[in-house]
């Protein structure tokens, strides 16, 4: 059952029942929480490319419209058309295809991760974890041993596992939500046009996470109505 309540004195998940198993601790009804893991891998997954190009191609575009812009006022259109036939377009594309290749080279130092995703009445948390991880898989993630040092002191720090980052989504701060069951995921937005968070769900969850979203977060006009279908997002 992915319904559980949390025991803040022992830290653990347990039976939604009214007192903890482990310790006898009295569990309140408000520590009802839906949870589920799942297994992540980042080269694999289209939303962490997407978190890249989104950012990387509309840059790359201004750049480029910048420097046209700039060719154009020191020349004319003549000017444009040379640096057009030249080599600057091709310079642009070797970049980019750069970024693309470094890119799916961290990606792929990164390994497999483990995600614990918890959503209680508060908002939506997701825990990932390394299994003994390799300080280049540290590096690939742009963290460092020190970092990854100060959430030891998290609730959900595992002796057996290495907790690399944990975030958090309140749900008063949701302002659009869409399932893309093609692909067993829930995506966050904040505001309703930017994705912020990427909760990757197990198929035989999904109902119960569907249930929880809609009593949580307010419809969004006609992308809300369109969200069961599933259809991947623009």
């Amino acid at each position: 059952m992915p319904l559980v309540k949390y025991c803040k004195k022992c830290r653990s998940e347990v039976e939604p029942e009214e007192t903890c198993p482990l310790c006898g601790n009295k569990l309140a009804k408000s520590s009802l929480t839906l949870a589920f893991d799942s297994e992540h891998t980042p080269v694999e997954d289209w939303f962490c490319w997407n978190n890249l190009l989104r950012i990387a191609l509309p840059a790359a575009a201004l750049m480029v419209g910048a420097v046209l812009l700039a060719e154009w006022a020191a020349g004319g259109a003549a000017a444009v058309g040379v640096l057009v036939r030249g080599s600057f377009l091709p310079i642009v594309a070797g970049m980019i295809g750069a970024l693309l290749l470094i890119a799916y080279i961290m990606f792929r130092m990164q390994g497999t991760e483990q995600l614990h995703c918890a959503m209680d009445r508060m908002g939506v948390h997701v825990w990932t974890y390394l299994e003994q991880p390799a300080k280049w898989q540290l590096y690939a993630r742009f963290l460092t041993p020190e970092a990854i040092g100060r959430l030891e002191e998290d609730e959900r720090a595992l002796p057996d596992r290495t907790l690399i980052r944990h975030q958090y989504l309140p749900w008063k701060q949701i302002r659009r939500a869409h399932f893309w069951k093609e692909n067993e995921a829930l995506l966050l937005y904040r505001p309703a046009w930017w994705q912020v968070m990427t909760v990757h769900c197990p198929e035989a969850e999904i109902p119960e996470v569907e249930r929880m979203v809609k009593a949580h977060v307010k419809p969004h006009g006609k992308t809300a109505r369109a969200a069961a279908g599933g259809k991947k997002p623009r």
